[in-house]
């Protein structure tokens, strides 16, 4: 096998081995853009959570403002309240009677009056009580839910953290596989590019080696040629060499032809 040839074939096994590196390089930046799209997908999860958990919060700062204000105003209301309601509402409907069945006097009307407003009023505020002890109950179950729901995104969140840190190590640890290989990849390419180099330079010599071979031919046939001729001139008989010479280099003319 000359030199060439077996350059050629090293070149050929060398940059066979080439493909395999850069599909490994490939394969592990692929898996390098996964991890990285991942922990970016993590991360904008985190801030996600970490809004809603900043929403919950807000909103059961409210809450608890508005269960105060509601707590005072049931205080400031219950000050006034000295009966039942049911007292209340039997002692309006007794009033209301004695309006209507009795004959009174302008002062004892006006004093009825009087009675009936202010128990009316005192209804009034048992009413807004109730109200006020609606809100507060649906705003403690509502205060419950959130509490709920903020443990769970704080358990999401603590998951998402503990997945971060895993997909970091992951790409650190890809990184460096990544470096490995391209350290590798380099190694292989410069081999590549030795036996390129040096299969060009034996190229060039063989090609140079043809010339100097193609020019020494040359010159070995012109001298025949112009030996022949001066045989055929001097009416000398010529080889059959020479005679081949002569014809492959169109110097014979029809009816020269003279054989040894």
């Amino acid at each position: 096998m000359s030199k060439a040839k077996e350059v050629l074939k090293k070149l050929t096994e060398v940059e066979e081995k080439l493909e395999v590196k850069l599909s490994c390089v490939k394969k592990v930046e692929e898996k390098l853009h996964e991890a990285r799209s991942k922990l970016s997908r993590l991360s904008e999860e985190g801030m996600e959570v970490k809004e809603k958990l900043r929403e919950i919060y807000e909103e059961v700062s409210r809450l608890k403002k508005r269960e105060l204000e509601l707590r005072r105003e049931e205080a400031e209301l219950r000050k006034e309240l000295r009966e039942p309601e049911e007292q209340l509402k039997l002692k309006l409907e007794k009033l209301e009677w004695k309006h209507q069945v009795s004959s009174l006097s302008k002062e004892e009307e006006k004093r009825l009056i009087g009675e009936v407003k202010a128990v009316a009023r005192s209804l009034k505020a048992w009413r807004k009580v109730k109200e006020i002890e609606k809100e507060l109950g649906e705003a403690s179950s509502r205060r419950s839910e959130l509490r709920i729901e903020a443990e769970r995104l704080k358990q999401r969140l603590a998951q998402l953290s503990e997945e971060k840190v895993k997909v970091k190590k992951r790409i650190e640890e890809l990184k460096a596989a990544l470096k490995q290989e391209k350290s590798g990849l380099k190694e292989v390419k410069d081999e590549v590019k030795a036996y390129r180099e040096e299969l060009h330079k034996l190229k060039e010599a063989e090609l140079e080696e043809k010339a100097k071979v193609l020019a020494q031919e040359t010159k070995r046939k012109g001298q025949i040629a112009r030996e022949a001729l001066k045989k055929l001139r001097e009416g000398r008989k010529v080889s059959l060499d020479e005679m081949r010479v002569l014809m492959e280099e169109g110097l014979l003319r029809e009816g020269e032809e003279s054989f040894e």
